[in-house]
């Protein structure tokens, strides 16, 4: 099984800790939406361990996702921006719509 490799650096990587933030247990009814959580928040532990690991990074580096790893972080990258304001975070919203666009390209 291919992965999809995701180019970073501590900008974009700050960006997609962002997401965490916006995500909240409450009002996962079904099993799915319960599923679906918990299996983000294990995205988010990879991505939080990436973070401390290169923190003070000059270079740029990668991370390489499942398919279903990727599907999972546009889906919460969708949530995330439709919760923030443009307004308040253009960068991080720039940053985070790339890397969405990024890798629905990479999944079709």
């Amino acid at each position: 099984m291919d992965k999809i490799k995701l180019e970073l650096n501590n900008e974009r990587l700050n960006a997609i800790n962002l997401i965490w933030d916006y995500l909240s247990k409450e009002n996962h009814k079904s099993m799915e939406q319960r599923s679906m959580y918990d299996l983000v928040m294990l995205l988010r532990q990879k991505f939080l361990k990436k973070s401390v690991e290169k923190e003070f990074a000059l270079n740029d580096f990668s991370i390489k996702l499942y398919y279903y790893e990727a599907f999972f972080l546009v889906k919460a990258i969708d949530v995330c921006t439709s919760k923030i304001s443009l307004s308040a975070f253009p960068f991080e919203y720039n940053i985070l719509m790339s890397i969405s666009n990024y890798l629905r390209q990479k999944m079709a």
